[in-house]
C-alpha cells in the first residue's frame, strides 16, 4: 500500500495540489481517483476562509498539514478541504471532484462527509490518500464560486481538473 504520509501533505500547497491531482481517496474501502481540486492559499487570498484571520470557524487551517476541514456552504452542502503545509499557515485543498462525480456538495453527499470529520486527519484506517501510480495530465483553470474575492485571486489558475476523458477507472 501507497499511502501518502504527513510529509506529502505538509509542503506548500502548489506543490501538494500538482501532486495529489490523480491520486486515490480511500474511504471506507471504496476508492476514487480525485479529478478535480481548488487551492485556497493564506490570509492574503481573498478566496480563503483564513483571509479573515484566525477564527473559531477557521482555526482548523492553522492546524497541522493532513487535518480535514469540512465546512457549510449555503446552509446545506458540506464541503472537504485538506489542510496542507507548516502548521500556522492557512491553506487548504477543496476536493471538488472524484472519479465522475463533480461538485464538492455532491461528492460529500454521495459519500456521506459531513462535519463529524471536521478536525480529524486523513491518515486514518477509514480515510486516506494513496499513490496509485498513475500520471493524469490535467488543466489548471480559474477557480469557481468566488465572485467574493478581489479581481487578481478570481483570476489565479488554482482550479487543476483532470478531463474526463483522460480518467481510466480501471
Amino acid at each position: 500500500m501507497n499511502k501518502l504520509d504527513y510529509d506529502f501533505f505538509n509542503r506548500d500547497i502548489l506543490l501538494v495540489a500538482e501532486d495529489l491531482i490523480g491520486k486515490t481517496l480511500v474511504f471506507k474501502n471504496t476508492k476514487y481517483i480525485v479529478s478535480e481540486l481548488g487551492i485556497y492559499r493564506g490570509e492574503e487570498d481573498t478566496a480563503c476562509h483564513a483571509s479573515k484571520g484566525l477564527t473559531n470557524r477557521t482555526k482548523i487551517l492553522y492546524d497541522e498539514a493532513g487535518t480535514i476541514y469540512v465546512y457549510l456552504c449555503y446552509g446545506i452542502h458540506n464541503m472537504f478541504n485538506i489542510v496542507t503545509g507548516n502548521k500556522g499557515q492557512p491553506q487548504a485543498i477543496l476536493i471538488r471532484g472524484l472519479n465522475n462525480i463533480y461538485g464538492p456538495g455532491k461528492i460529500t453527499k454521495k459519500l456521506g462527509i459531513d462535519r463529524s470529520l471536521n478536525g480529524k486527519t486523513v491518515f486514518s484506517k477509514d480515510l486516506y490518500f494513496e499513490d496509485n501510480k498513475k500520471t493524469y495530465n490535467f488543466h489548471r483553470n480559474k477557480r469557481i464560486g468566488i465572485n467574493y474575492a478581489n479581481e487578481i485571486d478570481r483570476n489565479r489558475l488554482w482550479n487543476f481538473k483532470i478531463e474526463e476523458k483522460d480518467l481510466n477507472y480501471g
